[in-house]
């Protein structure tokens, strides 16, 4: 018995001509616009086929499309096509049915790929651009601006839908989190059921019934809106230890509120402040995640699995007005006299008290991450770049170099 497979291109209403794109290019979106007609977004320009069997093929030359690849196109309220090239933005007007060009204002998105546009149930456009980046627009393009999260999300890999409710779901390689657009944000993680913090920010979508289906790397996810309840209670949270400049202040601190804490330091000079908080949620340390911030800060800052929170502050411009002068006068003064600009000047202050440290014998007491925040710096990783940077070996070299007994080189490096 004979068995013969034939297989027929599934875009063969394109004329020859247009093989080439569906057979050895990429195609990266496809979308139905509001008179039937569909749309799809390649590696050579952007193809229209039309209810009934006519086709359209946009590119550069015969048309105002971007130049290079077209990843997406999205249709507003207003029939309007937003398509997403790989240089900037080209729109389809709906009612003259022609891509049009150069028509958004002068401080909107231009020149960048835009990764995703949704529209809210209010009539608000938003955008995820260049590097993850958030920007808003009305419908008529008049009222727009960046769009900035209570929490930092910037070094994110990000998608986003909007639900039923109009909240935002931003789909992070880092995380899950549900946005009503003002001051409500929430983080969700494996205490809320979720086998995996890394998201794919594509192939996230929403079905008719408003429920989501996101794509981690443990598998698909689906949420169902109408179970999602709002917390009532936040997680409860403990500081359980502070120092200032590696001196135990655990007692200076007063409680002013659920989650808030005030501390009056008499310090002057540099503050090197480090907090330890513990998060009664019954889920794996690494797992969790905090915010926290200071009184004068503007944003939150985050803190992933760990449960230490430096705070340094130690500023050229506090310094020169202790001197009475200005922080263009001070930073000119330490590379014009001593070769260095300011905060190299402190850092290898940093570093050489660290050595006086570890040559003493309590050091043994101490791992190289206590040592190092002891002596000023706010991070481990910025002390061992800074070390090698000045030293050319690392600090578990030095503590080697120096000929400490085998004991103390296990209980200072081996705690790393």
């Amino acid at each position: 018995m004979a068995l013969t497979l034939v297989i027929k291109h599934p875009l063969s209403d394109f004329e020859p001509g247009y093989d080439d794109t569906f057979k050895n290019g990429h195609i990266f979106d496809f979308e139905i616009d509001r008179d039937g007609d569909l749309w799809i977004c390649t590696s050579n320009g952007l193809f229209r086929h039309e209810r009934d069997g006519n086709n359209v093929y946009y590119n550069r030359l015969n048309s105002k499309l971007p130049e290079g690849n077209i990843f997406g196109i999205f249709f507003d309220s207003t029939g309007r096509g937003w398509i997403c090239g790989e240089k900037g933005l080209c729109l389809w007007d709906a009612e003259s049915r022609q891509l049009v060009g150069d028509i958004l204002p002068d401080k909107f998105i231009h020149n960048t790929r835009v990764r995703r546009i949704c529209e809210t149930g209010d009539g608000r456009l938003l955008f995820i651009y260049d590097k993850n980046r958030m920007f808003e627009s009305d419908i008529e393009i008049k009222n727009f601006g960046t769009l900035t999260t209570p929490v930092p999300l910037d070094n994110k890999d990000m998608d986003m839908l909007i639900d039923k409710e109009g909240w935002m779901w931003l789909i992070t390689t880092s995380g899950l989190y549900r946005w009503d657009g003002n001051k409500v944000f929430y983080s969700y993680n494996f205490n809320d059921g979720l086998l995996s913090q890394t998201f794919f920010h594509s192939g996230s979508d929403m079905d008719d019934d408003g429920r989501l289906w996101l794509c981690s790397s443990q598998g698909l996810v689906t949420v169902d809106i109408d179970n999602v309840t709002e917390r009532q209670r936040p997680y409860r949270i403990a500081i359980t230890d502070a120092s200032v400049n590696g001196i135990d202040s655990f007692g200076k601190l007063d409680r002013t509120g659920d989650n808030s804490y005030e501390m009056r330091l008499d310090n002057g000079g540099e503050v090197n402040l480090a907090v330890k908080v513990s998060g009664f949620s019954y889920s794996h340390p690494g797992d969790e995640v905090f915010q926290y911030k200071l009184d004068n800060a503007k944003t939150w800052s985050v803190v992933e699995g760990q449960h230490t929170i430096l705070c340094t502050d130690l500023k050229l411009a506090g310094l020169a007005s202790l001197v009475n002068t200005t922080s263009p006068a001070l930073s000119y003064m330490f590379n014009q006299y001593l070769n260095t600009n300011y905060y190299d000047y402190i850092n290898n202050y940093r570093i050489e008290e660290f050595k006086r440290l570890v040559s003493e014998p309590e050091s043994e007491k101490y791992t190289l991450s206590a040592l190092a925040a002891k002596c000023g710096f706010s991070s481990r990783a910025s002390f061992f770049r800074y070390f090698k940077r000045a030293s050319s070996i690392s600090p578990s070299e030095y503590v080697k170099s120096i000929g400490k007994n085998n004991r103390e080189q296990d209980l200072i490096v081996g705690k790393m």
